[in-house]
């Protein structure tokens, strides 16, 4: 049994900086109440960690007054900074970098008189925090399907959630060329997502079976399995390697791993260990 590792899997800057933040305010504020504003990341295993070391999670500043609290890696709206301000919380921004430059576009382009469009999931984090420097009057759609009826606005931005499918913004990109009004596209895919996505295409394409490790809400893994599943018959998305065996559905000779961008190295190595355990396995971790 052979195993590849995709060179670029597990956290992203944005995601270890984010959960090193966390960590180092735990020490630095020892005996201070902390919490994080959601989920610092969409991983479960992540988030009980952070929790053993006093860092809890909280939806509603008016919850902690005065307290610390820990802006995640997808961004917050803008008004979330007046608020804490006015409720005199310690804030520590952990937004990803790459999040951060889609905010500043949005908001100058709205401010510009653009309609903003953000193509990516209306329900996510970082989608409602992006809208939150609009004034929340931007356009979500989740594909170039939803434009049609933008066809002759007179000034359009198009944003992607950093997380989305290079397929996608290829095919609304290619929808909007021949819009009528001034048209604005900035691909905000970040690197390590376009980098995730490429590798797990080519993985895929060449393994017996590709596992694809991570949060079951995790957007960037969800894309990464979908591009697993379109290119080799035998993927699965599992969170750790207590459900590997479950999925596993007989014997293969070579195997592909990829990891989205908010698994930890750790959950990463116990599913090598547990392939490990079932026969000789030989790995090649390019990381």
């Amino acid at each position: 049994m052979k195993i590849q590792v995709a060179a670029h899997s597990g956290f992203c800057f944005g995601v270890k900086k984010a959960v090193e933040t966390a960590l180092k305010a735990a020490e630095d504020f020892e005996g201070r109440k902390i919490y994080t504003y959601g989920p610092i990341i969409h991983n479960h295993q992540v988030t009980a960690y952070l929790e053993s070391r006093g860092i809890r999670i909280v939806e509603d500043l008016e919850q902690v007054p005065g307290e610390i609290v820990i802006v995640r890696s997808h961004g917050v709206a803008k008004g979330f900074y007046d608020q804490a301000a006015a409720l005199k919380i310690r804030v520590i921004d952990t937004t990803c970098p790459y999040v951060r430059k889609v905010q500043q576009l949005a908001m100058k382009h709205h401010a510009a008189g653009c309609r903003v469009v953000i193509i990516g999931d209306a329900d996510h984090p970082e989608v409602i925090g992006i809208n939150g420097w609009t004034d929340f009057s931007a356009r979500v759609e989740k594909s170039a399907e939803g434009l049609e009826d933008l066809r002759h606005e007179p000034r359009l931005c198009f944003v992607a959630q950093t997380t989305l499918s290079l397929a996608v913004w290829r095919a609304v990109a290619e929808k909007v060329k021949d819009f009528t009004g001034e048209v604005l596209l900035y691909n905000t895919i970040c690197a390590a997502t376009e980098e995730r996505q490429k590798e797990c295409e080519e993985l895929a394409s060449k393994v017996d079976l590709m596992i694809v490790i991570g949060g079951k809400h995790s957007s960037n893994t969800q894309k990464l399995y979908q591009i697993a599943a379109r290119n080799c018959k035998n993927a699965i998305h599992i969170e750790n390697a207590s459900e590997l065996l479950m999925n596993l559905n007989g014997k293969y000779d070579n195997i592909g791993i990829t990891a989205g961008a908010s698994t930890p190295d750790w959950i990463i190595k116990e599913v090598i260990e547990q392939l490990e355990n079932e026969g000789e396995v030989i790995v090649n971790d390019e990381r």
